[in-house]
């Protein structure tokens, strides 16, 4: 994340909040940075780079904002995804199986999935696939988005005064490995939970 360095503070706003609006609001832009940018952020903070309020603010609305294009996207998909070859091979039960998912544990998982990559940008399509009630969906987002953008760039901050600041590559390919790890025990509790939510 050090290329940000290079730019104005200004700059380093906006670069973030599309950064972080794409990540969360675009599927196909699963890959961008999450968390790693967030701690990164914190840990230029602390060394005077930007505002750690304004980065919280510019966070929190992107990822607000990132939530709602991904929910409305999944709510066109779901009533127009027998439209499309690629959808038209969807099984219903599939949608349907959202949807009940969505109806038990939607509450947990929106609030959740800012913590954990590819799913925080997964969770809000698949919450309008599952016909998750509107209001419900953005007040939650409100929620987790305030959680997510405050938590790890106060978390940078504070890590950032005891490491030097070239060690933010080192934080963050440890947060990427770590993340790797904990994946697939996420997709193990997500099944289980499906499994339980079939059989009641």
């Amino acid at each position: 994340m050090q290329f940000l360095i290079h730019y104005s503070e200004s700059i380093i706003y906006l670069l973030v909040f599309l950064i972080v609006l794409g990540e969360i609001g675009v599927v196909a832009l699963f890959f961008l940075p999450g968390d790693t940018l967030l701690f990164s952020l914190g840990m230029f903070a602390d060394q005077g780079l930007v505002s750690l309020p304004i980065i919280i603010g510019v966070v929190f609305v992107a990822a607000c904002i990132g939530n709602i294009v991904g929910y409305e996207t999944g709510r066109y998909v779901r009533g127009h995804y027998k439209q499309y070859g690629l959808f038209k091979r969807v099984p219903e039960r599939y949608i349907l199986k959202t949807e009940h998912f969505y109806q038990k544990y939607g509450a947990l998982t929106v609030i959740l999935s800012r913590f954990i990559p590819v799913v925080r940008t997964i969770a809000p399509a698949l919450a309008g696939v599952g016909n998750m009630p509107r209001r419900s969906f953005i007040a939650l987002s409100i929620v987790g988005g305030l959680i997510w953008a405050t938590v790890m760039p106060t978390i940078g901050y504070t890590v950032g005064r005891f490491l030097d600041l070239k060690n933010v590559e080192y934080l963050g390919m440890g947060l990427m490995l770590a993340a790797v790890l904990v994946f697939p025990l996420i997709i193990f509790i997500a099944k289980r939970l499906m499994k339980k939510g079939e059989a009641l």
